[in-house]
């Protein structure tokens, strides 16, 4: 039960370091980077994803 309510609060302070970037991206008129950090984080979950053998069969024939 301890680790389900680790993986939480890390989530959560993954989530909020992502909400803080967005924040300051807009508040410092750098609107535009954001659908570019977008892909990158979409990107980089893409990777951790990809790391289990099962889903690199279905992965392959996109490249």
């Amino acid at each position: 039960m301890k680790k389900i309510k680790k993986i939480g609060r890390d989530a959560q302070l993954k989530i909020s370091s992502l909400r803080e970037l967005i924040t300051f991206l807009w508040k410092q008129k750098l609107w535009w980077m954001i659908p570019m950090v977008t892909i990158l984080v979409f990107f980089g979950i893409f990777l951790i994803a990809a790391q289990g053998t099962s889903i690199i069969h279905f992965i392959y024939p996109l490249f």
